[in-house]
Protein backbone atom coordinates (compact mmCIF):
# COMPACT_ATOMS: atom_id res chain seq x y z
CA UNK A 1 0.00 0.00 0.00
CA UNK A 2 0.85 3.80 -0.34
CA UNK A 3 2.61 5.18 2.49
CA UNK A 4 -0.54 7.24 3.70
CA UNK A 5 1.30 10.51 3.59
CA UNK A 6 1.76 10.68 -0.23
CA UNK A 7 -1.65 8.27 -1.01
CA UNK A 8 -3.77 11.89 1.01
CA UNK A 9 -1.26 14.28 -1.36
CA UNK A 10 -2.07 12.07 -4.50
CA UNK A 11 -5.96 11.99 -3.83
CA UNK A 12 -6.23 15.50 -3.29
CA UNK A 13 -4.49 16.42 -6.64
CA UNK A 14 -6.37 13.28 -8.15
CA UNK A 15 -9.94 15.14 -6.56
CA UNK A 16 -8.88 18.60 -7.09
CA UNK A 17 -11.45 20.28 -8.89
CA UNK A 18 -9.97 24.29 -9.79
CA UNK A 19 -7.29 25.30 -11.72
CA UNK A 20 -4.96 26.28 -9.15
CA UNK A 21 -2.88 24.81 -7.04
CA UNK A 22 -0.92 22.07 -6.22
CA UNK A 23 -0.10 21.99 -10.15
CA UNK A 24 2.88 23.65 -10.23
CA UNK A 25 2.56 27.35 -12.01
CA UNK A 26 5.83 27.76 -14.55
CA UNK A 27 6.32 30.49 -17.00
CA UNK A 28 4.01 33.30 -17.85
CA UNK A 29 6.73 36.18 -17.12
CA UNK A 30 5.70 38.22 -19.61
CA UNK A 31 2.06 38.00 -18.93
CA UNK A 32 2.77 38.63 -15.32
CA UNK A 33 4.61 41.71 -16.10
CA UNK A 34 1.79 42.57 -18.46
CA UNK A 35 -0.60 42.49 -15.59
CA UNK A 36 1.62 44.29 -12.77
CA UNK A 37 1.98 47.17 -15.66
CA UNK A 38 -1.85 48.65 -14.16
CA UNK A 39 -0.69 48.39 -10.64
CA UNK A 40 2.76 49.93 -11.70
CA UNK A 41 0.52 52.87 -13.31
CA UNK A 42 -1.77 52.76 -10.23
CA UNK A 43 0.62 53.45 -7.85
CA UNK A 44 2.59 56.02 -9.74
CA UNK A 45 -0.42 58.04 -9.87
CA UNK A 46 -0.85 58.16 -13.35
CA UNK A 47 -4.61 58.69 -14.72
CA UNK A 48 -7.02 55.73 -14.73
CA UNK A 49 -7.99 56.06 -18.36
CA UNK A 50 -7.12 53.05 -19.99
CA UNK A 51 -3.34 52.82 -18.51
CA UNK A 52 -5.02 51.22 -15.36
CA UNK A 53 -6.88 48.25 -17.52
CA UNK A 54 -5.22 44.92 -18.27
CA UNK A 55 -6.96 42.09 -20.55
CA UNK A 56 -5.88 38.38 -20.83
CA UNK A 57 -7.80 36.30 -23.06
CA UNK A 58 -7.67 33.03 -24.60
CA UNK A 59 -9.35 29.43 -25.78
CA UNK A 60 -10.69 27.64 -22.33
CA UNK A 61 -7.86 25.52 -20.55
CA UNK A 62 -5.00 28.36 -21.41
CA UNK A 63 -4.63 28.33 -18.18
CA UNK A 64 -5.62 31.87 -17.62
CA UNK A 65 -7.47 31.15 -13.97
CA UNK A 66 -3.99 29.81 -12.58
CA UNK A 67 -2.63 32.88 -14.09
CA UNK A 68 -5.47 35.04 -11.98
CA UNK A 69 -4.57 32.61 -9.21
CA UNK A 70 -0.79 33.33 -9.28
CA UNK A 71 -0.67 37.33 -9.93
CA UNK A 72 -3.09 37.54 -6.32
CA UNK A 73 -0.22 35.30 -5.17
CA UNK A 74 2.75 37.18 -5.89
CA UNK A 75 0.87 40.69 -5.10
CA UNK A 76 0.38 39.64 -1.75
CA UNK A 77 3.92 38.21 -1.14
CA UNK A 78 5.05 41.40 -2.25
CA UNK A 79 3.69 44.07 -0.06
CA UNK A 80 4.33 47.65 -0.05
CA UNK A 81 4.72 49.59 -3.28
CA UNK A 82 5.69 53.50 -3.52
CA UNK A 83 3.71 54.20 0.22
CA UNK A 84 0.91 51.48 -0.84
CA UNK A 85 0.09 48.16 0.13
CA UNK A 86 -1.71 46.68 -2.94
CA UNK A 87 -4.07 44.26 -2.64
CA UNK A 88 -6.66 42.52 -4.89
CA UNK A 89 -10.21 41.76 -4.98
CA UNK A 90 -11.78 38.95 -6.67
CA UNK A 91 -14.84 40.07 -8.79
CA UNK A 92 -17.74 37.43 -10.24
CA UNK A 93 -19.06 39.18 -13.50
CA UNK A 94 -22.15 38.76 -11.52
CA UNK A 95 -21.08 41.69 -8.95
CA UNK A 96 -21.29 44.06 -11.68
CA UNK A 97 -24.87 43.56 -11.95
CA UNK A 98 -25.49 44.92 -8.13
CA UNK A 99 -26.11 48.24 -6.77
CA UNK A 100 -23.07 50.02 -6.02
CA UNK A 101 -23.53 50.49 -2.60
CA UNK A 102 -23.48 46.44 -2.81
CA UNK A 103 -20.36 46.07 -5.28
CA UNK A 104 -18.37 48.35 -2.78
CA UNK A 105 -19.54 46.05 0.16
CA UNK A 106 -18.78 42.88 -2.07
CA UNK A 107 -14.74 44.32 -3.12
CA UNK A 108 -14.25 45.20 0.58
CA UNK A 109 -15.61 42.01 1.56
CA UNK A 110 -12.83 40.39 -0.56
CA UNK A 111 -10.07 42.45 -0.22
CA UNK A 112 -8.54 39.78 2.22
CA UNK A 113 -9.59 36.94 0.09
CA UNK A 114 -5.90 36.83 -2.23
CA UNK A 115 -3.65 37.15 0.58
CA UNK A 116 -1.87 33.39 0.67
CA UNK A 117 -4.26 31.26 1.87
CA UNK A 118 -3.27 28.47 -0.69
CA UNK A 119 -0.22 29.40 0.70
CA UNK A 120 0.38 28.90 4.39
CA UNK A 121 4.03 29.88 4.32
CA UNK A 122 3.04 33.71 3.32
CA UNK A 123 -0.20 33.64 5.43
CA UNK A 124 1.81 34.79 8.32
CA UNK A 125 3.82 37.38 7.02
CA UNK A 126 1.21 38.75 4.41
CA UNK A 127 -1.29 39.23 7.31
CA UNK A 128 1.64 41.09 9.48
CA UNK A 129 2.59 43.63 6.27
CA UNK A 130 -1.24 44.22 6.20
CA UNK A 131 -3.12 44.03 9.16
CA UNK A 132 -3.09 48.00 9.66
CA UNK A 133 -4.34 48.64 6.10
CA UNK A 134 -6.79 45.20 5.43
CA UNK A 135 -7.77 44.46 8.72
CA UNK A 136 -8.93 48.30 9.52
CA UNK A 137 -10.55 48.93 6.67
CA UNK A 138 -11.87 44.84 6.88
CA UNK A 139 -12.99 45.88 10.57
CA UNK A 140 -14.73 48.85 9.33
CA UNK A 141 -17.08 47.34 6.86
CA UNK A 142 -18.07 44.41 9.54
CA UNK A 143 -19.07 47.24 12.17
CA UNK A 144 -21.25 50.01 12.25
CA UNK A 145 -19.06 51.76 9.93
CA UNK A 146 -20.84 50.69 7.02
CA UNK A 147 -24.12 52.29 7.90
CA UNK A 148 -22.60 55.22 8.68
CA UNK A 149 -20.61 55.91 5.30
CA UNK A 150 -24.12 54.58 3.57
CA UNK A 151 -26.31 57.07 5.48
CA UNK A 152 -25.21 59.36 7.69
CA UNK A 153 -21.81 60.85 6.50
CA UNK A 154 -22.67 60.53 2.79
CA UNK A 155 -25.86 60.19 2.37
CA UNK A 156 -25.85 57.24 0.09
CA UNK A 157 -28.47 54.64 -0.54
CA UNK A 158 -28.83 52.33 -3.34
CA UNK A 159 -29.66 54.68 -6.43
CA UNK A 160 -26.27 56.12 -5.77
CA UNK A 161 -23.54 56.16 -7.96
CA UNK A 162 -20.62 53.81 -8.52
CA UNK A 163 -18.58 57.08 -8.53
CA UNK A 164 -20.05 58.76 -5.30
CA UNK A 165 -19.87 55.17 -3.58
CA UNK A 166 -16.12 54.97 -4.36
CA UNK A 167 -15.63 58.33 -3.46
CA UNK A 168 -16.69 57.70 -0.06
CA UNK A 169 -15.08 54.30 0.13
CA UNK A 170 -11.76 55.96 -1.09
CA UNK A 171 -11.58 58.08 1.91
CA UNK A 172 -11.10 54.87 4.15
CA UNK A 173 -9.12 52.88 1.83
CA UNK A 174 -6.26 55.32 1.13
CA UNK A 175 -6.14 56.82 5.02
CA UNK A 176 -4.74 52.88 5.19
CA UNK A 177 -2.61 53.34 2.23
CA UNK A 178 -4.06 50.45 0.44
CA UNK A 179 -4.43 50.25 -3.14
CA UNK A 180 -6.91 47.40 -4.69
CA UNK A 181 -6.73 45.34 -7.72
CA UNK A 182 -9.86 44.35 -9.27
CA UNK A 183 -9.86 40.42 -10.64
CA UNK A 184 -12.60 40.12 -12.84
CA UNK A 185 -12.47 36.80 -14.41
CA UNK A 186 -14.71 34.66 -16.62
CA UNK A 187 -15.31 38.50 -17.91
CA UNK A 188 -16.93 37.16 -21.04
CA UNK A 189 -19.47 35.92 -18.71
CA UNK A 190 -20.58 40.00 -18.08
CA UNK A 191 -24.47 40.53 -18.40
CA UNK A 192 -24.24 43.04 -21.62
CA UNK A 193 -27.69 43.51 -21.23
CA UNK A 194 -28.05 44.76 -18.08
CA UNK A 195 -27.74 48.95 -17.52
CA UNK A 196 -26.88 48.96 -13.98
CA UNK A 197 -23.85 46.42 -15.36
CA UNK A 198 -22.72 49.16 -17.83
CA UNK A 199 -22.94 51.61 -15.30
CA UNK A 200 -21.01 50.21 -13.09
CA UNK A 201 -18.27 48.95 -15.60
CA UNK A 202 -18.16 52.46 -16.94
CA UNK A 203 -17.46 53.97 -13.33
CA UNK A 204 -14.77 51.60 -12.56
CA UNK A 205 -12.99 52.60 -15.60
CA UNK A 206 -13.71 55.96 -16.76
CA UNK A 207 -13.88 57.54 -13.17
CA UNK A 208 -11.77 59.71 -11.47
CA UNK A 209 -11.95 58.58 -8.48
CA UNK A 210 -9.44 58.74 -5.59
CA UNK A 211 -9.40 54.57 -5.16
CA UNK A 212 -7.77 54.35 -8.56
CA UNK A 213 -8.24 50.49 -9.06
CA UNK A 214 -6.69 48.90 -11.67
CA UNK A 215 -8.92 46.40 -13.29
CA UNK A 216 -7.68 42.99 -14.61
CA UNK A 217 -10.08 40.99 -16.76
CA UNK A 218 -9.36 37.71 -17.69
CA UNK A 219 -11.48 35.35 -20.44
CA UNK A 220 -12.49 33.93 -23.51
CA UNK A 221 -11.07 35.32 -26.97
CA UNK A 222 -13.90 37.34 -27.41
CA UNK A 223 -13.07 39.13 -24.03
CA UNK A 224 -12.58 42.85 -25.62
CA UNK A 225 -15.43 42.52 -27.60
CA UNK A 226 -17.55 41.65 -24.25
CA UNK A 227 -16.04 44.49 -22.34
CA UNK A 228 -16.37 47.22 -25.52
CA UNK A 229 -20.69 46.53 -25.28
CA UNK A 230 -20.24 47.59 -21.51
CA UNK A 231 -18.32 50.98 -22.81
CA UNK A 232 -15.20 49.33 -21.85
CA UNK A 233 -13.60 50.90 -25.04
CA UNK A 234 -10.38 52.89 -26.11
CA UNK A 235 -8.52 50.08 -24.41
CA UNK A 236 -4.97 50.26 -26.41
CA UNK A 237 -3.63 47.10 -28.03
CA UNK A 238 -0.70 46.85 -25.67
CA UNK A 239 -2.78 46.55 -22.92
CA UNK A 240 -4.39 43.27 -24.06
CA UNK A 241 -2.71 39.77 -24.26
CA UNK A 242 -4.13 36.76 -26.36
CA UNK A 243 -2.33 34.05 -23.93
CA UNK A 244 -0.56 30.91 -25.66
CA UNK A 245 0.75 27.65 -24.91
CA UNK A 246 3.61 27.77 -22.33
CA UNK A 247 6.89 27.95 -23.72
CA UNK A 248 9.15 24.72 -24.58
CA UNK A 249 9.98 23.06 -21.66
CA UNK A 250 7.97 24.80 -19.28
CA UNK A 251 5.48 22.09 -19.71
CA UNK A 252 8.01 19.36 -18.66
CA UNK A 253 8.99 21.25 -15.49
CA UNK A 254 5.29 21.60 -14.25
CA UNK A 255 5.23 17.75 -14.31
CA UNK A 256 8.10 17.61 -12.55
CA UNK A 257 7.30 20.25 -9.76
CA UNK A 258 4.04 18.27 -9.46
CA UNK A 259 5.10 15.03 -9.11
CA UNK A 260 7.31 16.52 -6.21
CA UNK A 261 4.55 18.22 -4.88
CA UNK A 262 2.73 14.67 -4.60
CA UNK A 263 5.29 12.98 -2.86
CA UNK A 264 6.56 11.10 -5.86
CA UNK A 265 10.29 12.36 -5.77
CA UNK A 266 13.25 11.16 -4.44
CA UNK A 267 13.25 13.43 -1.75
CA UNK A 268 10.77 11.97 -0.38
CA UNK A 269 12.10 9.01 2.03
CA UNK A 270 8.20 7.60 2.89
CA UNK A 271 8.56 7.05 -1.14
CA UNK A 272 11.12 5.71 -1.84
CA UNK A 273 11.31 3.49 1.50
CA UNK A 274 7.71 2.33 -0.55
CA UNK A 275 10.04 1.90 -3.41
CA UNK A 276 12.67 -0.09 -2.09
CA UNK A 277 10.28 -2.66 -0.67
CA UNK A 278 8.67 -3.66 -3.86
CA UNK A 279 12.23 -4.44 -4.96
CA UNK A 280 12.79 -1.81 -7.24
CA UNK A 281 16.27 0.51 -6.40
CA UNK A 282 16.64 4.19 -6.83
CA UNK A 283 18.27 4.34 -10.25
CA UNK A 284 15.54 2.16 -11.42
CA UNK A 285 12.95 4.46 -10.00
CA UNK A 286 14.32 7.36 -11.53
CA UNK A 287 14.36 5.99 -15.10
CA UNK A 288 11.02 5.19 -14.59
CA UNK A 289 9.72 8.87 -13.94
CA UNK A 290 12.18 10.32 -16.22
CA UNK A 291 9.98 8.16 -18.80
CA UNK A 292 6.99 9.08 -17.08
CA UNK A 293 7.76 12.60 -17.41
CA UNK A 294 8.51 12.31 -21.34
CA UNK A 295 4.99 10.44 -22.14
CA UNK A 296 3.17 13.14 -20.23
CA UNK A 297 5.11 15.77 -21.84
CA UNK A 298 5.06 14.86 -25.58
CA UNK A 299 1.58 13.87 -25.15
CA UNK A 300 0.60 17.56 -23.81
CA UNK A 301 1.30 20.01 -26.48
CA UNK A 302 2.39 22.38 -23.59
CA UNK A 303 -1.35 23.14 -23.05
CA UNK A 304 -2.15 23.60 -19.19
CA UNK A 305 -5.54 21.67 -19.50
CA UNK A 306 -3.51 18.44 -20.81
CA UNK A 307 -0.71 18.66 -18.10
CA UNK A 308 -3.69 18.52 -15.61
CA UNK A 309 -5.27 15.90 -17.89
CA UNK A 310 -1.66 13.97 -17.57
CA UNK A 311 -0.85 14.48 -14.43
CA UNK A 312 -4.10 13.69 -12.63
CA UNK A 313 -3.94 10.00 -14.78
CA UNK A 314 -0.49 9.25 -13.62
CA UNK A 315 -1.43 9.89 -10.26
CA UNK A 316 -4.72 7.75 -10.22
CA UNK A 317 -2.69 5.27 -12.35
CA UNK A 318 -0.10 5.06 -9.24
CA UNK A 319 -3.64 5.03 -6.38
CA UNK A 320 -4.69 1.69 -8.71
CA UNK A 321 -1.71 0.03 -8.58
CA UNK A 322 -2.11 -4.08 -7.12
CA UNK A 323 -0.36 -4.45 -3.45
CA UNK A 324 3.25 -5.10 -4.41
CA UNK A 325 3.44 -4.15 -7.70
CA UNK A 326 6.22 -1.93 -8.83
CA UNK A 327 6.00 0.77 -11.58
CA UNK A 328 6.53 -0.58 -14.88
CA UNK A 329 6.38 -0.27 -18.50
CA UNK A 330 2.66 -1.74 -18.53
CA UNK A 331 1.39 0.98 -16.01
CA UNK A 332 3.38 3.84 -18.16
CA UNK A 333 0.61 2.51 -20.77
CA UNK A 334 -1.81 2.13 -18.74
CA UNK A 335 -1.16 6.52 -17.90
CA UNK A 336 -0.78 7.01 -21.81
CA UNK A 337 -4.44 5.35 -22.42
CA UNK A 338 -5.84 7.56 -19.53
CA UNK A 339 -4.28 10.09 -20.83
CA UNK A 340 -5.64 9.60 -24.21
CA UNK A 341 -9.10 9.17 -22.67
CA UNK A 342 -9.31 12.61 -21.23
CA UNK A 343 -8.02 14.52 -23.68
CA UNK A 344 -11.00 13.07 -25.84
CA UNK A 345 -13.50 14.00 -23.54
CA UNK A 346 -11.82 17.52 -23.18
CA UNK A 347 -12.32 17.44 -27.08
CA UNK A 348 -15.44 16.07 -26.81
CA UNK A 349 -16.69 18.72 -24.64
CA UNK A 350 -15.24 21.47 -26.75
CA UNK A 351 -17.06 20.10 -29.37
CA UNK A 352 -20.38 19.15 -27.88
CA UNK A 353 -21.74 23.13 -27.77
CA UNK A 354 -24.60 23.40 -29.50
CA UNK A 355 -23.54 26.17 -31.76
CA UNK A 356 -20.66 23.87 -32.99
CA UNK A 357 -21.78 20.42 -32.14
CA UNK A 358 -23.10 20.03 -35.65
CA UNK A 359 -20.20 21.45 -37.84
CA UNK A 360 -16.61 19.56 -36.64
CA UNK A 361 -16.72 17.81 -40.03
CA UNK A 362 -16.28 21.56 -41.68
CA UNK A 363 -14.09 22.44 -38.99
CA UNK A 364 -11.68 19.11 -39.80
CA UNK A 365 -11.80 20.55 -43.47
CA UNK A 366 -10.92 23.57 -42.49
CA UNK A 367 -7.75 22.49 -40.80
CA UNK A 368 -6.75 19.80 -43.99
CA UNK A 369 -7.12 22.95 -45.95
CA UNK A 370 -5.00 25.04 -43.69
CA UNK A 371 -2.32 21.74 -44.33
CA UNK A 372 -2.75 22.95 -47.85
CA UNK A 373 -2.32 26.62 -47.85
CA UNK A 374 1.40 25.96 -46.39
CA UNK A 375 1.47 28.75 -43.88
CA UNK A 376 -1.53 27.37 -41.33
CA UNK A 377 -4.02 30.12 -42.25
CA UNK A 378 -7.52 29.72 -44.30
CA UNK A 379 -9.18 33.08 -45.54
CA UNK A 380 -12.25 33.78 -43.14
CA UNK A 381 -14.18 34.10 -46.62
CA UNK A 382 -12.97 30.31 -47.82
CA UNK A 383 -14.17 28.96 -43.91
CA UNK A 384 -17.51 30.48 -44.56
CA UNK A 385 -17.92 28.76 -47.62
CA UNK A 386 -16.73 25.21 -46.36
CA UNK A 387 -19.22 25.94 -43.09
CA UNK A 388 -21.83 26.75 -45.61
CA UNK A 389 -21.43 23.43 -47.57
CA UNK A 390 -21.42 21.23 -44.59
CA UNK A 391 -24.76 22.16 -42.82
CA UNK A 392 -26.47 23.95 -45.89
CA UNK A 393 -26.34 27.40 -43.79
CA UNK A 394 -26.17 30.60 -44.51
CA UNK A 395 -23.62 32.89 -45.35
CA UNK A 396 -24.38 35.00 -41.92
CA UNK A 397 -24.92 31.49 -39.83
CA UNK A 398 -21.25 30.13 -40.94
CA UNK A 399 -19.85 33.28 -40.18
CA UNK A 400 -21.32 33.32 -36.42
CA UNK A 401 -20.49 30.10 -36.20
CA UNK A 402 -16.55 30.00 -36.79
CA UNK A 403 -16.97 32.89 -33.92
CA UNK A 404 -18.32 30.67 -31.14
CA UNK A 405 -15.59 28.01 -32.74
CA UNK A 406 -13.07 30.44 -32.15
CA UNK A 407 -14.67 31.61 -28.43
CA UNK A 408 -14.64 27.72 -27.66
CA UNK A 409 -11.24 27.26 -28.97
CA UNK A 410 -12.28 24.86 -31.41
CA UNK A 411 -10.05 27.13 -34.15
CA UNK A 412 -7.81 29.80 -33.65
CA UNK A 413 -7.64 33.73 -35.89
CA UNK A 414 -6.10 36.57 -36.03
CA UNK A 415 -8.59 38.82 -34.75
CA UNK A 416 -11.93 37.57 -33.71
CA UNK A 417 -13.71 41.35 -33.83
CA UNK A 418 -12.46 42.06 -37.46
CA UNK A 419 -11.03 38.41 -39.03
CA UNK A 420 -9.24 37.98 -42.47
CA UNK A 421 -7.79 34.54 -41.61
CA UNK A 422 -8.69 31.68 -39.81
CA UNK A 423 -6.20 29.22 -38.23
CA UNK A 424 -6.91 25.42 -36.92
CA UNK A 425 -6.71 25.12 -33.01
CA UNK A 426 -3.69 26.50 -31.22
CA UNK A 427 -3.14 22.40 -29.58
CA UNK A 428 -1.60 20.30 -32.56
CA UNK A 429 -3.27 16.90 -31.10
CA UNK A 430 -7.12 18.87 -31.53
CA UNK A 431 -6.46 20.05 -35.05
CA UNK A 432 -5.33 16.39 -35.54
CA UNK A 433 -8.77 14.71 -33.92
CA UNK A 434 -10.41 17.23 -36.25
CA UNK A 435 -8.86 16.08 -39.30
CA UNK A 436 -8.63 12.46 -38.32
CA UNK A 437 -12.78 12.94 -37.54
CA UNK A 438 -12.85 15.14 -41.23
CA UNK A 439 -11.27 11.87 -43.05
CA UNK A 440 -13.53 9.27 -41.45
CA UNK A 441 -16.61 11.09 -42.86
CA UNK A 442 -15.27 12.09 -46.12
CA UNK A 443 -14.35 8.52 -46.28
CA UNK A 444 -17.89 7.33 -45.58
CA UNK A 445 -19.35 9.97 -47.33
CA UNK A 446 -21.27 11.60 -44.65
CA UNK A 447 -22.21 15.13 -43.77
CA UNK A 448 -21.81 16.97 -46.68
CA UNK A 449 -18.08 16.23 -46.50
CA UNK A 450 -16.97 15.74 -50.45
CA UNK A 451 -18.85 18.76 -51.13
CA UNK A 452 -16.48 20.31 -48.78
CA UNK A 453 -13.89 18.23 -50.25
CA UNK A 454 -14.89 20.02 -53.61
CA UNK A 455 -14.29 23.13 -52.30
CA UNK A 456 -10.76 22.83 -50.80
CA UNK A 457 -9.74 21.01 -54.36
CA UNK A 458 -11.52 23.82 -56.26
CA UNK A 459 -8.73 26.13 -54.50
CA UNK A 460 -5.66 26.82 -55.65
CA UNK A 461 -2.57 26.74 -52.82
CA UNK A 462 -1.83 30.21 -53.18
CA UNK A 463 -5.53 31.34 -52.90
CA UNK A 464 -5.36 29.58 -48.95
CA UNK A 465 -1.55 31.52 -48.70
CA UNK A 466 -2.25 35.11 -49.50
CA UNK A 467 -1.95 35.70 -45.87
CA UNK A 468 1.75 34.08 -45.55
CA UNK A 469 3.31 37.35 -45.22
Amino acid sequence: MLPESIRESVIRLVDRSDRKSPLAFVGREAELDHLDGAVRSAVDGEPPLQTNVRVVQGAPGMGKTALCEEFMKRTAARGERNGHQVVCAPLHPSDLSTPPLTLVKAISERINDAQGEDVPHLRKKVVDATKGGVQAVQNFFRSEGWAELKNQRHGLSDSSTLESCLDAFAQYVWEYGLTIVLMLDEAQNCDVNSQQTKNNAQAIYNGRHKARMPLLCFGLPDTTQVLDQLKISRIPAQSVWDIGLLNPGEGREVIKRTLDHAGLSEADDDWMAHIKSMGMTAAEWRTWREALVDGLDEASDDFPQHLTAGLIAACKGVLNLPVGRKPDEALLRDIAEMHRERKREYYSGRLRSPAVTNHNAAFGAICRLAEKSGNGLVRWDDAVEIVAAGRHASAQDADDILKTAINKGVLGCDDIANPDFIAPPPIPSMQAHLGMRYDQMLASGQRNAPAMQDIIDGLAPDSANDGGG
